[in-house]
């Protein structure tokens, strides 16, 4: 016979992407939202974990939180979400391999190595992520997005101003 005091372990099946490159465009942009946001690593990691396992919280519970996966509900605690986390380490790392969305609306990526791409493309968004590196202004990254996501290549007559250490393509 069974007493309230005897607890019942649950075996919980988690699929989680193990490199960045199998993240999915649902997945970074859920990533990158959160980053932009500025949170912690622990906690993007964590928050990463629920999202993308399917597995749901449904309430604080004592020292842990209730939690419901598939058909299985639970009560998870702080040291078993460290431990499952740990599987997500390698956010904490650059990418090897240039990782970005596949689409934008209907705006699709250049090659990520810029393979097939004209010289002129390669040369303005350079220019324009030097511009961002000095400036910090967002506005020269969303111009840099629209040579990156785009429909065409833009073929434009491209004039340079020379400032000191830097190019910036003239508009």
């Amino acid at each position: 016979m069974a007493t309230s005091s005897e607890t019942m372990v649950i075996n919980v099946d988690l699929k989680l992407p193990t490199k960045w490159e199998d993240l999915t465009d649902k997945q970074l942009r859920y990533l990158y939202g959160l980053l932009a946001q500025g949170f912690p690593a622990q906690q993007v990691k964590t928050y990463c974990l629920f999202r993308w396992s399917g597995m749901q919280v449904m309430h604080r519970y004592g020292k842990g939180w209730y939690c419901k996966f598939a058909k299985d509900e639970f009560v998870i605690m702080a040291s078993q979400i460290n431990a499952a986390i740990a599987s997500l380490d390698w956010l904490d790392s650059v990418p090897t391999l240039p990782v970005r969305l596949c689409r934008i609306g209907s705006h699709r990526a250049i090659d990520a190595q810029f393979q097939g791409v004209p010289f002129e493309t390669f040369i303005v968004c350079d220019n324009l992520y030097q511009g961002y590196l000095a400036t910090k202004q967002d506005e020269l990254l969303d111009e840099m997005a629209s040579h990156l996501y785009s429909s065409k290549f833009r073929v434009e007559s491209l004039e340079f101003s020379v400032a000191p250490h830097n190019f910036v393509a003239a508009h």
